[in-house]
């Protein structure tokens, strides 16, 4: 295999005990903090294809390899440390020569030191060999060519915190994961990997959990959030997980390169998943305009039940003052009727004297 890596697997995983209490405060604190930062190990497994270019790896009749990089991130997603772990076909083989430029390196499958002189590192398989050979070399340089990179929050009840003073507390955890495009990321890698990140919850620890832009899969009484970038993508899910002790068994991110049968199909998964982004923000704003017409007729309902009620009032007003007029007028009629019964006598005194004169 020249100027190539080919990963044919890659899975890493991080996990940590349940939550438990202790008598002692002290201890109890000690504990969540321990569990945490066990919890918080963000596992990045990569099959990945580099080209380096070392003549040697043309030059050299070597075994055919497989490889995975493993990265360890922070909570908040910073690189700590990484491993290149290959895995050699040696069957046949009597030595084996690997190139690359590690802080350390380890035979994984057995007791046969390793020579390592510069980036070249060979090992005597006369006395020990066997079918597979697994060679792991701390090094942090494929992380810094891969096309992401990794940024995660943390909320509790609405306001962002550290992710060390989350363990056992109860309330609201929402946790944001962005991906943003490496713009020093290798050529291939940029164009051809896809991600997938992971994380678990026991579905007895939890009270709700729900993932935008993501996918929730119920494992029986596990629950698995899941979230898939496509080449050439930035985007960003949350988690949103309520419970009354938060626990958490980290973040796992893949990453792999597609087979060349699934890059032709690249296209399509794009348009597929445009598709139903623009269908769902579709339907959310349908349903949004369906909510805001609702609320745009129950408004309607309360302003036309106001209009009765003031209506309903002027008419009680209106026959208060009509019955108050009916009231007066009759007053009215009396008074005129008072006068008039007054003014009788006057006139008729006013007839005898005009009879006299």
């Amino acid at each position: 295999m020249k100027n190539q890596r080919i990963f044919n697997r890659a899975i890493a995983s991080n996990q940590n005990g349940n939550q438990k209490n202790t008598r002692n405060g002290k201890q109890r604190s000690s504990e969540r903090n321990k569990q945490w930062k066990r919890a918080v190990c963000i596992a990045l497994c990569l099959s990945q294809v580099f080209a380096l270019s070392i003549s040697a790896l043309a030059e050299v009749q070597k075994p055919r390899y497989h490889e995975n990089y493993y990265a360890l991130l922070s909570p908040t997603g910073e690189f700590k440390q990484g491993s290149l772990v290959r895995e050699y076909e040696t069957k046949g083989y009597s030595s084996l020569t690997d190139y690359g430029t590690y802080e350390n390196v380890k035979n994984l499958s057995n007791s046969v030191a390793v020579e390592s002189n510069g980036n070249q590192h060979t090992l005597d398989l006369s006395k020990g060999n066997v079918d597979s050979l697994f060679l792991e070399g701390e090094t942090s340089e494929p992380y810094g060519l891969l096309p992401w990179s990794i940024q995660i929050r943390y909320e509790l009840n609405g306001l962002e915190v550290q992710p060390e003073t989350l363990a056992g507390e109860k309330g609201l955890v929402k946790i944001h994961v962005q991906f943003k495009k490496n713009p020093n990321a290798q050529d291939y890698a940029a164009k051809n990997y896809v991600l997938m990140a992971k994380s678990s919850f026991s579905a007895e620890d939890i009270l709700s959990l729900k993932a935008e832009k993501a996918q929730v899969v119920s494992l029986g009484e596990k629950k698995e959030v899941i979230f898939v970038l496509l080449p050439g993508e930035e985007d960003d899910f949350t988690i949103e997980v309520g419970s009354n002790s938060f626990s958490f068994s980290g973040l796992q991110f893949q990453m792999a390169p597609l087979r060349s049968s699934q890059v032709e199909k690249i296209t399509d998964l794009r348009e597929a998943k445009e598709e139903s982004e623009d269908s769902y923000r579709a339907l959310k704003d349908a349903g949004n305009s369906l909510l805001d017409s609702l609320d745009a007729s129950q408004k309607s309902v309360e302003a036309m039940r106001k209009n009765i009620n003031n209506s309903e009032a002027l008419l009680r007003k209106t026959q208060e003052e009509g019955r108050a007029y009916q009231n007066n007028r009759d007053q009215i009629y009396q008074d005129m009727e008072t006068v008039s019964n007054s003014i009788s006598p006057l006139t008729e005194n006013v007839e005898d004297f005009n009879g006299l004169s």
